[in-house]
């Protein structure tokens, strides 16, 4: 496989605003092949060429890809292959935006279905999509097609190494493709309810395409006069857990060539990976320092996930690079990549005057402000409600609650909240949850088993068993009025703003509507 297809985009995006809930799957085919049919195995393909299908769900909504099935053989041998799913609501001959790429082995078989499972992959579509298998070898064994006498001509495909996407007809395959998507549609009835705008959603490509040995670097000019102490960088890893090492290189650079000048700093660091957290690494005690111009890298000591992240608005020309093992320098457009790398280098001047330096566009995942001022017996509350109608049932809730990393016992209460006063309606749960304290994600408390039921809107509520942190938190965007309440330790509620909260409480709950059945006899 050459190098250009190794550098592979996995496509994530961070923090969803809601959950999602499973509501029945139906498999996605245009093929007519049944076991013990006849079937045509295609041998023709190049390395990097693709067999494609355009499948749509029966029905419009958010849809779960959870398998993709095909037939593959014409010998038994194994091979790798690449799996790759598009965006194809457009309806043209390429397809859109590149949602899900991975590479898997598989062994040639023609009787047997080849199986993909992606129930833990995160693959969602909202309409019509395309679903290739890209080769990596000529030859068989390889996709094979139908032979019932009839094919979709515009929704079966190949990308030709020579003429780019075409419908297969035109390069004389008379059946549909045996590629299949199992799907599973999103429940529109089970919903988080939320004030807050905490974090923001964020879509970046973590390429997983390095090899031992390559690395990923960003050119950056100053914007003031140097010397200058770099004192620091940053880099979003993720794609995948785990902590890796990676070798951190600094380098003069005046831009005059492709490859950097004198290296000024190596030392190998760990990361850990995470889709919404920068990495940061202090340098302030290195005394690196640059006179202008500098590029720095990371060179990879492990393949595949996590890895390096790109945004997804553009590409900034003469300031993304990869060092392939193989190829040397080149700019990532070079390899087809399009975004900047999310690095970033913190830079102090002569006058000590700090600013950070990066290329990118993408917005990391905010720090939430965290209240410390509350006392044993308050109450940190928000007014929630379900755009569907009740009786509905609360299942589980989730906030942020941290400032510390301690553990701390709090009481979660929900009432009945029709009323839209300061003061909540009738209690309909309580119960003790000990928590451990995290700035960057959410406490999750599963109710689905304790039966509580609203009939509209409600209120969800922390109560305090000790002051300080840590603590629930609110977000930094403004106050949805009539939503965020505080119980003061004299028992009396209030609106959250009156003692100056300027966020929403990051509280939620997910809300189940249950169709109910009545019959009545006489």
């Amino acid at each position: 496989m050459n190098t250009t297809a190794r550098l592979l985009a996995v496509l994530l995006t961070v923090a969803m605003s809601g959950w999602v809930n499973a509501a029945g799957s139906v498999e996605l085919r245009l093929d007519g092949w049944e076991s013990g049919q006849n079937a045509g195995f295609q041998g023709g393909f190049a390395a990097g060429e693709i067999a494609a299908v355009r499948l749509a769900p029966p029905e419009p909504g958010l849809h779960a890809v959870t398998r993709i099935s095909f037939l593959f053989g014409g010998d038994t041998s194994t091979r790798n292959i690449f799996l790759r799913i598009w965006d194809d609501g457009a309806g043209e001959l390429t397809p859109g935006l590149e949602i899900f790429a991975r590479e898997y082995q598989v062994t040639g078989s023609n009787v047997a279905i080849q199986e993909i499972d992606l129930s833990n992959e995160g693959v969602f579509v909202s309409g019509p999509f395309r679903v290739g298998i890209e080769m990596t070898a000529g030859g068989f064994p390889g996709p094979a097609r139908d032979d019932d006498g009839s094919i979709a001509a515009s929704d079966n495909f190949i990308l030709a190494d020579i003429f780019g996407w075409l419908n297969s007809n035109l390069l004389g395959v008379t059946g549909d493709w045996i590629i299949r998507a199992e799907v599973e549609q999103q429940s529109l009835l089970v919903q988080e309810f939320r004030n807050d705008a905490w974090p923001p959603s964020v879509e970046v490509g973590f390429q997983q395409g390095f090899a031992v040995g390559d690395m990923a670097a960003v050119r950056v000019v100053p914007e003031g006069p140097c010397p200058c102490t770099l004192s620091g960088v940053s880099v979003l890893f993720g794609g995948g857990s785990g902590s890796e090492d990676v070798i951190l290189r600094v380098w003069e650079d005046d831009g005059s060539s492709v490859a950097p000048g004198t290296e000024l700093f190596s030392g190998t660091f760990p990361l850990v990976g995470a889709n919404a957290v920068i990495n940061v690494i202090d340098l302030s005690a290195e005394n690196i320092v640059v006179n202008g111009a500098f590029r720095f890298g990371f060179e990879f000591t492990h393949t595949g996930l996590p890895a390096i992240a790109r945004d997804t608005d553009g590409y900034t020309q003469d300031s993304n690079f990869i060092n392939d093992i193989t190829l040397g320098w080149r700019e990532s457009d070079f390899f087809g990549l399009q975004g900047d790398w999310i690095m970033r280098a913190v830079l102090s001047d002569q006058l000590d005057q700090v600013s950070e330096l990066g290329i990118d566009d993408w917005a990391p995942v905010e720090i939430a402000a965290f209240q410390e001022g509350f006392v044993a017996g308050e109450i940190a509350a928000s007014r929630l409600e379900a755009d569907f109608p009740c009786p509905c049932r609360v299942d589980g809730v989730r906030f942020l609650f941290g400032g510390t990393t301690d553990m701390a016992d709090v009481t979660l209460r929900i009432w009945e909240d029709a009323a839209g006063t300061a003061v909540p309606g009738t209690e309909v749960y309580s119960g003790t949850v000990n928590l451990t304290g995290n700035n960057l994600l959410l406490n999750d408390v599963d109710l689905s088993g304790q039966g509580i039921w609203v009939n509209g809107p409600f209120r969800l509520g922390l109560e305090f068993q000790q002051a300080g942190l840590p603590s629930i938190a609110r977000d930094h965007d403004g106050v949805v009025p009539g939503r965020n309440f505080i119980q003061l330790d004299d028992g009396s509620w209030v609106d959250a703003t009156v003692p100056g909260v300027p966020g929403d409480w990051i509280l939620r709950a997910q809300v189940f509507q249950e169709v109910l059945s009545r019959l009545e006899f006489e």
